[in-house]
């Protein structure tokens, strides 16, 4: 797991050692990324950096960037490949000189192209450098759980797991993207390549770019998992287990009492001690206050599977000051205030392990999310689908926004056309998938490597993920009941309590916080009284909506919050504003 940078300049403004200092600015300002090694590799107008956190084959034979024997090729690469050393028998022209899943992507990736992205089982983000074809050739993994952004401007061709630091070029300034106000807004979340920054784009899942050094040009194409798909539900959950814990460094869970991450933490402990860690760590976190945590229940799996358990206790006041500072970290404005205490148990697994396993996916694929029993018992229109995971509605949006012409929702819109012979269940899954997922997703890998640790997700193997997909209706969910599938597989190793519990997420008292003037509710101080008043703000109807949330006359907790975290982001990712002072300055 690591941090990857890269850069084309294309006006060669720049001397050779311009460029390596440069390049070495960029990994030092996420160097939490991987602190292991760093590496820079210079060519004519190209520069590639890399942060290493060593996981598999911890030697300097994996250090990158990467080349290929003939050095006709450099790779920088964020991720890992549980089927490396399966996919290193498709050809038998290498010889490797390590048990580096670096030194198969890119061996294969000489043989097979842009063909080998589909055969993988893992998680990626990655950069060649084809230096014979004259191409940069950036990759995610399908589910897009490792971020890649790049920005393309007359002056560079730029990329990086984090967008933060582009800003380290010359001329590149950050401005607000105002079409996608209007989305962000409703969803928390964007989809599609744009960002809330102008002109700087995400990778999407399952996608790789070709750019043309020559001429400058872009190409996106899409991919698809190519592998075989066979077997049980039950047995393709149990094999993605024991590859997600392919490791040469201690690995940890990451245990909710939940039943998704309860089951991950029961089949990983049976791996991990036929394999010899003797001592699993896993970890919760929650308020002192038992409404707001789940500790009764991780205590009692953490006893079944004798992990030495860690409990993180956090106040509103962490919360507060924590919001700015990890608000910088994501890179985008926060969409779940769990994100803050995610970072904290990172933190303090940190202390313990170099990597956790999570039950993230399991409620995309085998429905589990609560929203879906309201939702199957009445006609799924396109727009209900649409909006079946936003957090506030249109209309509300447009009150306390002054939006663009240009807003639109078309990439989801698309989306659910793509649906249409679709069961109602399937139609609710794939959305969550595609639209709702990759934002929790990129919470995991930040908020991880903020605290240098790597986070996997054993539920989104894509065999299993195809798999549960093609279940019927019936065997995901109906009007009372979420997960019927999964929860019948849990019932065989987990407690009945754990599994027929009531599902309910991580939540924080976030509306009435909202209401403490020295707790998260100061941050409303910034609407009340504004130093600078942004152009897309209605500030008479957040006025009123502030009011109508502290006289209890409506809960706006929904929208208030997306205006504190999109403020936070906006003073800190394009005013330049110290993370670290903006909670003390309110």
């Amino acid at each position: 797991m690591c941090g990857i940078i890269g850069f084309v300049d294309k006006n060669n403004r720049l001397s050779l050692q311009e460029k390596k200092r440069i390049g070495e600015m960029m990994l030092q300002k996420i160097e939490y990324r991987g602190r292991d090694s760093s590496g820079i590799y210079n060519h004519r107008s190209v520069t590639i950096g890399h942060n290493r956190l060593a996981i598999i084959d911890t030697s300097e034979k994996a250090k990158q960037p990467f080349l290929n024997t003939n050095n006709t090729l450099v790779m920088s690469y964020n991720g890992e490949i549980y089927n490396h050393l399966e996919l290193r028998g498709l050809t038998k022209k290498h010889t490797y000189n390590s048990t580096s899943d670096a030194e198969t992507f890119i061996s294969l990736y000489e043989d097979l192209k842009e063909k080998i992205f589909g055969l993988i089982r893992g998680m990626f983000a990655v950069s060649f450098y084809d230096i014979k074809n004259k191409e940069i050739v950036l990759a995610v993994d399908q589910f897009g759980i490792k971020p890649l952004y790049y920005l393309d401007t007359p002056d560079w061709f730029v990329w990086s797991s984090e967008l933060k630091v582009f800003k380290l070029l010359p001329n590149v300034s950050f401005l607000l993207n105002k079409s996608k106000i209007f989305e962000y807004g409703i969803f928390r979340t964007t989809i599609g390549s744009q960002t809330l920054l102008k002109d700087i784009n995400r990778m999407n899942p399952g996608e790789f770019l070709r750019y043309q050094i020559k001429d400058y040009s872009i190409k996106k194409f899409k991919y698809s998992y190519t592998g075989t798909v066979d077997g049980e539900i039950e047995n393709l959950l149990k094999l993605s287990v024991s590859e997600h814990i392919l490791s040469d460094v201690p690995i940890g869970l990451q245990l909710s009492g939940g039943i998704d991450s309860s089951l991950i933490s029961v089949l990983a402990t049976q791996c991990l001690r036929y394999l010899g860690q003797k001592d699993i760590h896993s970890f919760s976190i929650g308020l002192t206050d038992p409404e707001w945590n789940e500790f009764i229940y991780s205590r009692e799996i953490s006893k079944l599977i004798k992990t030495t358990h860690h409990e993180i206790v956090f106040t509103q006041k962490e919360f507060c000051e924590m919001l700015p500072i990890v608000t910088y970290h994501l890179d985008e404005p926060i969409s779940y205030p769990n994100t803050i205490p995610m970072m904290l148990l990172t933190k303090e697994a940190r202390k313990y392990v170099k990597v956790l396993l999570s039950g993230e996916g399991a409620d995309e694929i085998f429905g589990g999310y609560l929203r879906y029993n309201k939702l199957i018992q009445k006609e799924l229109s396109p727009d209900t689908l649409v909006f079946s995971n936003s957090f506030c509605s249109p209309e509300e949006i447009s009150r306390i926004f002054i939006l663009d012409k240009n807003h639109n929702i078309s990439e989801r819109n698309i989306l659910v056309k793509n649906t249409k012979k679709f069961t109602l269940v399937h139609k609710l899954c794939f959305y969550d998938l595609k639209t709702f997922l990759p934002s929790l997703l990129l919470r995991q890998d930040k908020m991880g490597m903020t605290s240098n640790l790597e986070n996997r997700f054993p539920f989104l193997d894509p065999r299993l993920v195809s798999s549960a997909l093609k279940l019927p209706d019936e065997q995901k969910l109906n009007t009372t009941e979420t997960k019927i599938f999964l929860k019948k597989i849990a019932r065989k190793y987990l407690p009945k309590n754990i599994v027929s519990r009531k599902k309910c997420g991580f939540g924080l008292p976030i509306s009435d916080w909202l209401k403490d003037d020295f707790g998260l509710g100061k941050y409303l101080n910034i609407f009340r009284q504004p130093v600078i008043k942004r152009p897309y703000l209605n500030y008479n109807e957040i006025s009123k909506c502030i009011q109508e949330h502290l006289l209890g006359k409506k809960d706006n907790s929904e929208v208030l919050w997306v205006l504190i975290t999109l403020e936070i982001w906006v003073k800190i990712f394009i005013e330049q504003k110290n993370p670290d002072n903006i909670w003390g300055a309110l």
